[in-house]
């Protein structure tokens, strides 16, 4: 995944930089991926308009003149792409491999319908089966270390297993830092810090994920009303988890609730303006007559938004539901 700034193009000036970044672009795959119509939009209200409408241009030029032709911001990256599995088949299936390293996965969905355990099923799988450490940001209390252990059961298959590998587990359970904040401006505060920290290098050497739910529970509350700076701090937030993903190549994922749309069909909460923050959104939806739950992608930068899979939610994790004509 290539920064922008790296491209080394004349129009891509720090002003222009800055009002692409603004925006939550900051590589070749957000530049992609974005609604550059919108963007066009808002900076013709500004001084710089003639220049990033060169930068545009030029950009695009740049793309489609690459290697024949441009498909999607992963073909820019020539460093190995590596995955982060959750342990669940169907879902691994559907993400080709699991979550990728650099990029922010976002699920989104209703009450109940399994985005919780999916981010502490992500955090079980690579504490254990990864040997990497977890950053887990819960902002609406409902982390659960019992679950996590359940969970690392599961992984493990037998109860014999499970005391055979028991300092295994131990460890992984170490490996999860669970961090309980309920505010916006914690939140920040700690992912500014964390980025400090992994330039320093001085420690979470090992840390590969980072997990945040939900990211609009603290949002939310911020936005809209008498709120005059929500907006902005909804756009730190946004720029600060890029950073971190794309400079330290970590996989982040967050959760999001859902608001009415169209017609009173769910969509994602937070607006258009946090649209371009992640780099792959899922729908997760669970039919309360039933103990199947569903994710489908909302975005995918170099997949067909028209797959979907299935799971169950039991004790020791998620189970993978492999169904040719769900997941395909």
């Amino acid at each position: 995944m290539v920064l922008l700034r790296n491209l080394n193009l004349p129009s891509l000036t720090p002003s222009v930089l800055s009002l692409f970044s603004a925006h939550g672009i900051l590589t070749a795959e957000d530049f992609v991926a974005h609604e550059l119509h919108k963007l066009s939009a808002a900076a013709g209200q500004s001084s710089e308009s003639s220049d990033f409408k060169e930068a545009v241009a030029e950009v695009l030029s740049y793309l489609e003149n690459r290697q024949g032709g441009w498909c999607d911001g992963f073909e820019l990256s020539q460093e190995e792409v590596r995955y982060l599995p959750l342990g669940c088949e169907s879902i691994d299936n559907l993400l080709r491999g699991g979550m990728q390293e650099g990029t922010i996965t976002e699920l989104v969905g209703a009450s109940s319908t399994g985005k919780t355990q999916m981010c502490m099923q992500a955090a079980a799988y690579a504490s254990y089966k990864l040997r990497c450490s977890v950053i887990y940001i819960d902002t609406c209390g409902a982390f659960s270390a019992q679950r996590i252990a359940h969970m690392l059961g599961g992984i493990l298959g037998s109860l014999v297993q499970v005391e055979e590998q028991r300092d295994g587990l131990t460890l992984a359970m170490k490996s999860i830092q669970r961090l309980a904040y309920f505010d916006i401006f914690s939140v920040l505060a700690f992912l500014q810090d964390l980025h400090i920290t992994l330039q320093a290098g001085s420690e979470h050497s090992s840390l590969r994920l980072l997990i945040i739910d939900s990211i609009s529970s603290v949002i939310s509350p911020v936005l809209g009303g008498n709120h005059s700076q929500g907006h902005a701090l909804m756009i730190s937030v946004g720029q600060i988890l890029k950073k971190l993903a794309i400079t330290h190549k970590l996989a982040v994922l967050i959760t999001n609730h859902t608001v009415a749309g169209d017609g009173g069909q769910p969509k994602p909460a937070l607006g258009g303006s946090w649209k371009s923050v992640p780099h792959t959104r899922l729908m997760l939806s669970h039919d309360s007559s039933s103990d199947v739950y569903t994710i489908s992608f909302l975005k995918h930068t170099s997949m067909s938004c028209t797959k979907q899979a299935a799971f169950r939610v039991g004790r020791a994790g998620l189970d993978s539901l492999v169904d040719a004509r769900r997941n395909f």
